[in-house]
């Protein structure tokens, strides 16, 4: 009895050998990883700046990005936080469909809206719409649905006509739904711009998107897109609903930062051209639909001589 208990002894202090010698080596990698950085070079210094956590796309990808917030922190902006998202190429494709065929699947996607509020699920009677119309219709759905932002989806050709679809009512299908496709499809379609034109992402402009942070006066706001290009910020909030309380409200914003008009847009799905162009002599942006803005975005890179800095 007493040797086994010896024994015992023995192996719980072999034990506890092993794990101080695995403490230690834990100790040492904490060490290590410390040291690293803290050395890591931002911007060419010897030590990390205090960043909040950005979506980096590329290794070498942090100069432009950085220069974005020093805009912001240069107006006494705080940072709150910036969302960091894995970016999809299957919501980037969606987006850009929506974008482009918006007037084809524009009822569609205010009845998902709908149904994501009532939690009814979605019947459209689609005999009398235009073949073209039934057709992307369907192509929206069979795509919303192939990622499962659709829990059901049927379409019964003739004589019946009729589409059933039921959303999946999850916060990244609601947020989709609600309006971050349009924010991403600006994006995506202002990246092909300058890409077309020879400027180089992460070398002569790059973008931050949902960033958050505390105005001067205290209080928290979201700015939908900042990018910089070349040296210029331009400022990018989208809507696609109701946009009248959030106009004056914007407004201000682009005063604090001091962006002038021509940079500092207003993309809005339910807008005519007549009307933007009225809301934008009243306010310090330029107001424009999903039929005016990019003429107008690329006019405004025209103004300040971008693309010709690159010829």
């Amino acid at each position: 009895m007493k040797k086994e208990i010896i024994k015992e002894i023995e192996n719980i202090g072999s034990s506890l050998e092993e794990i101080g010698k695995a403490l230690k080596n834990i100790s040492k990698l904490l060490l290590e990883h410390e040291n690293n950085i803290e050395n890591f070079p931002i911007n060419g210094e010897g030590k990390q700046e205090n960043k909040p956590d950005i979506e980096i796309t590329d290794e070498n990808n942090y100069q432009i990005k950085d220069e974005i917030i020093d805009f912001l922190e240069k107006k006494n902006f705080s940072i709150v936080n910036i969302t960091s998202e894995e970016k999809s190429t299957s919501l980037d494709t969606i987006s850009k469909f929506i974008g482009d065929k918006y007037e084809y699947i524009k009822d569609f996607l205010k009845k998902l809206k709908k149904s994501l509020n009532t939690g009814i699920p979605i019947r459209i009677y689609m005999k009398d719409y235009p073949e073209e119309k039934i057709t992307y219709i369907c192509q929206l759905a069979s795509n919303l649905h192939s990622i499962a932002f659709l829990k059901e989806y049927k379409y019964s050709k003739s004589p019946k006509y009729i589409l059933y679809a039921d959303p999946l009512r999850e916060p990244l299908v609601i947020n989709f739904i609600n309006g971050k496709w349009l924010e991403d499809y600006l994006v995506l379609k202002i990246k092909d711009n300058l890409n077309r034109k020879g400027l180089v992402e992460g070398v002569d402009y790059d973008h931050l998107q949902n960033i958050q942070i505390k105005l001067p006066n205290g209080k928290n706001f979201e700015l939908d897109v900042l990018f910089k290009i070349k040296d210029k910020i331009f400022w990018f909030e989208t809507k696609t609903g109701d946009y009248q309380q959030y106009v004056h409200k914007y407004s201000e914003i682009s005063k604090l930062l001091g962006i002038p008009q021509n940079r500092a847009f207003m993309l809005i799905t339910e807008i005519k051209s007549a009307g933007a162009d009225a809301v934008s002599s009243l306010f310090n942006m330029t107001v424009c639909n999903l039929d005016t803005w990019e003429e107008k975005f690329l006019n405004s890179l025209k103004e300040i001589n971008i693309f010709e800095e690159q010829s």
